[in-house]
């Protein structure tokens, strides 16, 4: 939690500072009739989210096992995207290029699926369905007309830690023991929590102006996780904690803002 507080306290720190700086730039250099103004929006945004966990297999699956009897697969898990944002940006300069900073409060859908098939035709599934309000403040450089790239520090903030939904075919194997599957979902709710964590992403997007100064803005961004996302508690399924347990997400969304 001290490094979560840390890193994003230091981004903050830096939209601030940049902030300043444009300000004192064009007061000391440029005329009163040549001052940058920042043109302030509100806006609703949704979309779509493409998400994994990074090495999950290394958490579900201990290494005394040999990983020549099974196989695994981590598809990506599909999750929408919906939330509200504000919108800064400055006018665009000599050299054609402006910048925004957009803070955003965000409803996320993220996680990821699991597959697991052994030699004795053994499977299961598990689905991690976690949400999360994602607070973030993007910060973005315009290289050309409505062309922007970004970059992306954001605190997730998991609502639901114990969404994992486990099925399995044990019982068509095993008719006369029932509700395994039942059991073994909940032994891994208490055992796997989803935490609170940071990511970090670049994005890239398109702004179109249709009048009155609104605006339509889509956009794609790449997230990757830079803290453990996924606490492993103390348990007796040869299940133990893994630092790498990370997100990664793909997340296309089209936004529309509004001047105030």
């Amino acid at each position: 939690m001290r490094k979560l507080l840390i890193l994003f306290l230091f981004f903050v720190g830096l939209h601030l500072h940049a902030q300043d700086w444009d300000f004192r730039y064009n007061y000391h250099f440029n005329d009163s009739t040549r001052i940058q103004k920042l043109n302030w929006h509100i806006g609703f945004k949704a979309g779509i989210n493409l998400s994994k966990i990074s090495t999950f297999q290394s958490t579900i699956i201990n290494e005394i096992y040999d990983h020549t009897t099974y196989k695994t697969k981590t598809p990506l898990r599909t999750g929408v995207s919906i939330g509200i944002f504000g919108h800064w940006k400055s006018n665009y300069n000599n050299w054609g290029t402006a910048y925004a900073i957009q803070p955003e409060f965000v409803y996320t859908q993220q996680g990821s699926l699991f597959s697991y098939e052994d030699t004795n035709k053994f499977t299961y599934n598990m689905k991690m369905r976690y949400n999360y309000i994602s607070i973030c403040s993007a910060i973005k450089l315009y290289i050309w007309d409505g062309l922007h790239l970004s970059l992306i520090p954001q605190l997730e903030l998991v609502t639901n830690p114990n969404a994992i939904i486990y099925s399995s075919n044990f019982n068509e194997v095993n008719e006369e023991i029932q509700n395994v599957d039942q059991q073994i979902q909940s032994n891994l709710r208490e055992v796997l929590k989803a935490e609170n964590h940071f990511s970090l992403g670049l994005g890239i997007g398109y702004e179109y102006n249709f009048g009155n100064g609104c605006s339509i803005i889509t956009e794609l961004r790449h997230q990757r996780g830079v803290m453990d996302m996924i606490e492993t508690l103390s348990n007796t399924f040869y299940m133990e904690e893994n630092p790498n347990d990370r997100s990664r997400f793909f997340q296309f969304t089209i936004g529309i803002a509004f001047p105030l």
